[in-house]
């Protein structure tokens, strides 16, 4: 049987417990609270954002400094796609910055790089767009899609010049060549017999 000091004791220990855990649940929420953001928008047009989460992480250079608040398409051009991030208050934006997705690890999700930016460029202010760029995947990507298409446009030349007509004409082409180089062949030989013949007409 449980003594009364034992559930004293195990009274107290969840007590405190308890109380340790919701101090750091309330300043967790707290500091999430108070955090201050500046607001920004990266329009993508043309560009599939699959992978990109609200919530996920937004990268400046390598280092997070914010994260995506919203993702939708323009309702006056489906085309496009908004993205909003929010970023530390007080980090300098340059209006020569680009924003791009990169990969977070294999797991297929993405996440918003800030890159480039320059000390003479000003600083953007909150509730501007930052100009979309492309990857070192989108560039390869692009070159990988051209030379698909290279290539099916060789095999499509390659099928077009084994098409039934142009076989027809080839084995028309093989036959007249054959018929000529027997012409050829027989007049050369006549041609060395009387070659022949006037070596030994010579001779005698």
């Amino acid at each position: 049987m449980v003594s009364r000091a034992t559930k004293i004791r195990l009274g107290v220990f969840l007590a405190i417990g308890s109380i340790v855990i919701l101090l750091f649940v309330i300043a967790v929420a707290g500091n999430r609270l108070t955090q201050k953001w500046d607001t920004y928008y990266i329009m993508f047009q043309n560009y599939p954002v699959s992978g990109l989460q609200v919530g996920g992480t937004v990268n400046y250079q390598g280092i997070k400094v914010g994260q995506v608040a919203a993702i939708k398409i323009d309702p006056e051009d489906v085309s496009k796609l908004i993205v909003t991030i929010d970023i530390e208050q007080g980090t300098p934006i340059k209006s020569d910055t680009e924003a791009v997705l990169s990969l977070v690890g294999i797991t297929g999700l993405k996440a918003v790089e800030i890159k480039g930016g320059t000390n003479e460029a000003a600083t953007m202010q909150p509730g501007t767009f930052i100009k979309a760029g492309s990857s070192m995947l989108d560039d390869f990507s692009d070159r990988a899609l051209s030379i698909a298409e290279k290539i099916d446009l060789i095999a499509t030349n390659i099928g077009d010049m084994t098409g039934s007509q142009n076989q027809e004409n080839i084995t028309k082409i093989l036959s007249e060549t054959s018929l000529l180089l027997a012409d050829t062949r027989a007049n050369l030989s006549g041609t060395l017999e009387s070659l022949n013949l006037i070596a030994q007409n010579t001779a005698a």
